[in-house]
């Protein structure tokens, strides 16, 4: 199930050139929303969270957004700068290679931890619940597999 959110940004512009006219150098706050969809487990943490801290779930969503793209915005630029590189320099083939690896992660986890969670009732719940879904997607002519 998918729950949705009104997500409120905040942005900061400079002052637009009919503003600059007026003398106005200052830069001007631009809100901006967008309507989301996020996992319903996800929804009920960001409300019970927002509820202690005072924020509205897409106040919160939106802060953690640009504290996501905060910490990685290194990352960010090294891949821009890559692909700018192979849009000058290298071939198509090199920069759809790019683009499907650039954060191709591999997860090492312990076997022990594996055979445990695998026998937590509340992950074989999430299991059940997640198959259900798939069944239902199926059924309903939604879900398209390669």
């Amino acid at each position: 199930m998918f729950s949705w959110y009104a997500v409120t940004a905040l942005q900061i512009r400079e002052a637009s050139p009919t503003e600059k006219k007026q003398g106005s150098n200052r830069k001007a706050a631009v809100m901006s929303t967008s309507v989301i969809r996020v996992p319903s487990e996800v929804h009920d943490q960001v409300s019970r969270v927002s509820d202690l801290v005072k924020q509205t779930p897409g106040e919160l969503l939106a802060a953690a957004w640009a504290e996501y793209v905060e910490r990685h915005q290194a990352d960010f630029a090294a891949d821009l700068q890559r692909a700018a590189e192979l849009l000058r320099k290298g071939t198509l083939q090199d920069l759809v290679e790019f683009a499907q690896d650039a954060h191709h992660s591999v997860v090492q986890v312990d076997v022990d931890d594996v055979i445990a969670a695998w026998e937590d009732p509340e992950v074989q719940n999430v299991l059940r619940s997640a198959r259900e879904s798939v069944r239902a997607s199926r059924a309903a002519g939604r879900r398209v597999e390669l």
